[in-house]
């Protein structure tokens, strides 16, 4: 019988190289997985760190919480899983992909769209809002985001050519409404209001009220009029008034996020 023949030396060459191939795809495979972790780790991948407030409600657009049917069905927290909502076509925002900085943005109409949770554990005031967004329209009373019902609001709107905001009483941040990209912490203090837009306090309230919060909605009012075209990146609360050390920490951290 003759004895069986060695593998050529081509044969042994291709081997290796299906061998290489296989153990590539393998480690870029293992690679891939360490970006699927909560937020609080993403951040830390994409070098900006992580807030050191104790954040309540926080949506991102870079996590894949974002389900789409016709355009944004269903934008999830990743603090509590609380969903922010629509589901009529019609009304949905879409998504765009790298809009700001390498992040997506949640891209509302001005016309009709709108989200706003339908299930939300009620908070006290004072409270504390942040965020990264981009104004697409300046037409008055415009409204970035709000609560839900009437006498539980953060709202925040276009009125004299300013971004005021409103709690039971106006907090009028001293900036000039404008369409580029900003960052922001605002601060619904009882009764103060603080408004840091890009880093720099632009206007405090004394004089203003504050109601509870039992909801988010955003790009409209509570009763879902006065919508703005406006591009979500990040939104987040955080129960109470936050500190001067955590926020200078959140100014670093939504720069860093935001490129600005």
């Amino acid at each position: 019988m003759p004895r069986p023949q060695s593998p050529s030396s081509s044969s042994r060459k291709t081997l290796t190289r299906y061998r290489l191939l296989l153990a590539a795809f393998l480690l870029f495979a293992s690679t891939a997985q360490q970006y699927n972790v909560p937020f609080k780790h993403a951040a830390a991948v994409g070098g900006c760190g992580t807030p050191s407030a104790t954040i309540k409600y926080w949506w991102v657009t870079d996590t894949g919480n974002i389900t789409q049917d016709f355009g944004v069905t269903t934008w999830t927290d990743e603090q509590a899983a609380l969903d922010l909502v629509q589901t009529t076509d019609s009304k949905e925002p879409t998504l765009s992909s790298s809009y700001l900085n390498g992040l997506d943005a949640v891209l509302f109409d001005g016309t009709a769209d709108f989200m706003s949770t339908t299930s939300f554990t009620e908070l006290s005031a004072p409270t504390t809002i942040f965020g990264i967004f981009k104004a697409t329209t300046s037409n008055s009373s415009d409204g970035f985001m709000d609560g839900i019902a009437s006498g539980k609001r953060r709202l925040i709107y276009n009125t004299g050519g300013v971004f005021m905001g409103f709690s039971g009483g106006n907090g009028n941040s001293g900036y000039t409404w404008d369409n580029a990209a900003h960052y922001f912490v605002w601060v619904f203090g009882d009764p103060e209001h603080e408004v840091y837009i890009d880093g720099s306090l632009t206007g405090s309230d004394s004089g203003s009220g504050n109601d509870g919060m039992t909801g988010v909605s955003l790009g409209a009012w509570y009763d879902q009029s006065n919508h703005s075209g406006v591009a979500w990146i990040e939104y987040g609360v955080v129960e109470g008034v936050i500190s001067s050390g955590d926020r200078a920490d959140m100014h670093t951290y939504l720069a860093c996020r935001s490129g600005i």
